[in-house]
Parts: C-alpha cells; sequence; structure tokens
C-alpha cells in the first residue's frame, strides 16, 4: 500500500435479497472505522470477489482472504479467531419471530412451551449455526438453501421458520406477493442468548480488531451506536407486537463460559447459569435505577421494552406513550 492510500478491509460479500440480514453490520463496521480514522488513519472497505456463505467466509478469513467477518460466538470460533465482544445489534438476533402458513396460525396459538414448540419442525438455512442450537433443544430440523425455505414453507413441509425482528418484516414483505400463504406468526417470541460479533484473523488481525473495537466504543460513548440501533432495527421492534407474545427460552450449548449475555425478563447483564450456557436458573436483580448497562451484554427484555418506547418515542416524539405491560409470558426453558 502507498504511503497515503487507505488501508484495505476485505469482507464477504453477501448475495442480493440478503441486504436486509448483513448490510446493517456493514453499515456499523463502516461508522465504527469512520469513528477510528483520527487515530488509525483511512480505510477502505472492499468486498470479496465472491459471494460465500458463513462456513466459507469462516474458513477464507482464517486462511488470511478476508479481514473481516461477522458471526455467532461459541467456543470453538473465538478459539480460532478474535471476536470484539460488543454485540452488533445489542442480542437482538436472539429474539426470534417465525415465518409460518397462514393457515397455521390457530395451531401455533395453541404452543404455550417448549413441550410444544417440540411437535413442531424448524426450517434453517445449510450449514446455520443456529441448527445444532435447536436439536439440542430437543426441536426438529429441516434443512435447505435459504431462499428455497420460503417456498418449502409456502409448500408446509415445516411448520416454522424463525427469524430476528430485524429480518422477519423485510423478508415477508419482500417475499409475501410471491408466497401470499405465508403470514407473520402473531404469538410466540423464541429467545436463546445469540450475540453476533465482528471476527477477526487470530495471528493477523490484532490491530484491525483494536481499531474497530475503540471505534464501536466511541459510538457508544457519543450516542451514535444507539442511533444506528433505532434506525436499523426500531421499526421492526415496533412492528413486533411483542405484548401480545409467548416467550420460549431455549439454551444454548455452544455459547463460551464467559460470554457476557443476559437473561430474559431481567435487567442486567448477569452471566448464565454455572455451566455459562443457558438461561439462568435463579431470578436475577434488575439494574439499580440509573445505571448504565454493560454494552458487551445482550439486550434483556426489560431493556427491549425500554428499546421499544424509545423507537415508538423517535417516531411521534410528540406522543404519550405508556409502558407495555405484558411483553410475554415465560414458558418452559429446557
Amino acid at each position: 500500500m502507498a504511503a497515503g492510500e487507505p488501508a484495505l478491509i476485505r469482507y464477504p460479500a453477501f448475495p442480493q435479497g440478503s441486504e436486509t440480514r448483513f448490510q446493517p453490520y456493514l453499515d456499523l463496521l463502516r461508522e465504527a472505522i469512520e469513528h477510528s480514522n483520527a487515530k488509525y488513519g483511512p480505510a477502505a472497505l472492499q468486498p470479496s470477489s465472491r459471494i460465500m456463505n458463513e462456513s466459507r467466509y469462516l474458513q477464507e478469513l482464517q486462511q488470511g482472504n478476508l479481514d473481516v467477518v461477522w458471526s455467532s460466538a461459541t467456543e470453538e470460533r473465538e478459539r480460532q479467531m478474535l471476536a470484539v465482544r460488543i454485540p452488533l445489534d445489542k442480542g437482538l438476533l436472539g429474539y426470534r419471530i417465525a415465518l409460518i402458513p397462514a393457515d397455521r396460525q390457530a395451531a401455533v396459538a395453541g404452543v404455550r412451551d417448549l413441550a410444544g414448540l417440540r411437535r413442531l419442525r424448524v426450517g434453517q438455512g445449510l450449514g446455520w449455526g443456529d441448527i445444532p442450537l435447536y436439536r439440542y433443544n430437543g426441536i426438529k430440523v429441516t434443512e435447505a438453501g435459504y431462499e428455497l425455505l420460503f417456498s418449502m414453507l409456502d409448500k408446509k413441509r415445516f411448520d416454522l421458520f424463525p427469524r430476528g425482528i430485524g429480518e422477519i418484516f423485510s423478508e415477508f414483505d419482500s417475499r409475501s406477493p410471491s408466497y401470499p400463504g405465508l403470514a407473520v406468526d402473531k404469538t410466540l417470541l423464541l429467545y436463546y442468548p445469540w450475540p453476533y460479533y465482528f471476527f477477526f484473523n487470530r495471528e493477523r488481525g490484532a490491530e484491525l480488531a483494536k481499531r474497530v473495537e475503540e471505534g464501536m466504543r466511541r459510538m457508544l460513548k457519543d450516542g451514535s451506536y444507539d442511533r444506528f440501533f433505532l434506525q436499523h432495527y426500531g421499526a421492526a421492534i415496533r412492528r413486533a407486537e411483542l405484548d401480545n407474545r409467548t416467550l420460549i427460552q431455549l439454551e444454548n450449548p455452544m455459547l463460551p463460559k464467559d460470554t457476557p449475555w443476559t437473561t430474559p425478563g431481567c435487567g442486567t447483564g448477569q452471566a448464565a447459569d454455572n455451566e455459562g450456557r443457558g438461561p439462568a436458573a435463579a431470578a436475577l436483580t434488575p439494574l439499580p435505577r440509573g445505571a448504565s448497562p454493560d454494552p458487551t451484554r445482550t439486550l434483556s427484555h426489560q431493556s427491549l421494552r425500554e428499546t421499544k418506547r424509545a423507537a415508538l418515542a423517535k417516531s411521534n416524539p410528540n406522543g404519550d406513550f405508556a409502558a407495555p405491560q405484558n411483553l410475554a409470558n415465560p414458558g418452559e426453558t429446557r
């Protein structure tokens, strides 16, 4: 690289139609880089020449062919790669709402706990990291290519296609003309701790990881991270009608033991149970009034309620919004 030229940062290209899933991560990366330009100098982001799925781009990062990727935290990944432990979406991806065949809504509405969920089959993309999590929790999984899943669900090859709150509505809106028999389920909210991080090459990416973390922490300090979050996810949180949903919690057996995350229904970011792998059995204490949450932790249900209020206030700053009363009824945990 010639003197004065921006540093080149290579990231995985994503396929057309997947913008709503991955563009927010790229936008966050770009803003974090911009927040660190004064110290580290300018940088340019460059997509890979080929579109890659998650398993492929994780391999390419380890081989040094990419500089940064985004993925969920697992013990294996954190051994092999270097993670910046600030969740890219405050952990929102761990809250799942399902696409379903519209005429199956009554059956899905009858599910009240994990035992009921186990009677249904979920669809997941090929190689997705969530697959072993669902199977660990005793839930049947059908795997297929991402776009094929919508067609298969329309044909009732499986019952639920769980999607992140930030993903489901844009996916539904763009595909409902082709699949008018699909609907967004109105009754369930699945949760499992699923922090999504930026990952870097463990041997060669330490400097870039440090830069991105410093940029993200500057965003947290100056409020631009919260603005980014509401810009990308506020409308979806409003649309999710969270007060009317039953919460069913799943365990994540792949979560590193020291990963910070928050148990739903609690205001504080506390560690997981002694195994570090699932919702803690004991009730956790909410944050003291006025205390600041730890930004490395994922959203609790209480903070999701607060985010909903902030999103509503952003859309109508003059409105008088009451606090949601019954976000969800906690279902059975494994």
